[in-house]
This record gives structure tokens, sequence and C-alpha cells, in this order.
């Protein structure tokens, strides 16, 4: 009898314990990942304050070209000493000759 309660003794702490770990264990997780999720939301909000900064910007420079783009005229151009190229030719490779030298 002394060696079955012995027994039980030694059950009851090995689940106590082992109890306790899953327990402590599971803290840590929940704590963790609280943690976790807390950061990828402060992290997003200052990648959305990133985004609207650039987005400004690239506004800005969108107007900034639009004006450039205005300004710049063919009489601007020739008062820089920019010149429109004449008789531009491009080169062609004729396929008709190499498909009439083709024989079976």
């Amino acid at each position: 009898m002394i060696q079955t309660q012995t027994l039980q003794f030694n059950i009851f702490t090995v689940l106590f314990r082992s109890f306790l770990v899953i327990f402590i264990a599971g803290i840590l997780m929940y704590v963790f990942f609280v943690y976790t999720a807390t950061m990828n939301i402060v992290h997003r909000k200052s990648l959305e304050k990133q985004i609207i900064t650039t987005t400004v910007n690239v506004s800005n420079l969108e107007h900034a070209y639009i004006k450039l783009r205005t300004a710049i005229t063919p009489l601007f151009a020739e008062s820089l000493d920019f010149t429109e190229p004449q008789n531009i030719i491009f080169a062609q490779y004729d396929t008709r000759q190499d498909l009439a030298k083709i024989t079976n």
C-alpha cells in the first residue's frame, strides 16, 4: 500500500509538472504572438506613412515633368542648337530573297 501511494504521488507530480510546463509554454507563446502582431501593426503603420510620402513625391515630380514637357517647344530646342534629323534611313533585311533560294 505504501508503494502504491508513492507511485500515485510520483504520477501526480509528473502530471502537475507537465501541466505547469505546458501552461508556462502557452503563456510564453501567447506573449510572443501578441508581440509579433503588435510589431506587424506598427510596421504596417510606418509603411503606410512612407507610401503616402512617396505618393506625394511622385505627384510633385509628375507635375514638374508636365510643366517641363509643355515648356519645351521646337523653337526652344532650336535655340539650344538641336536640329531635326533629315532623311532617316533604317537598316532592313530583305527576307524574300532568302525564301526564293530555299529549294526542297
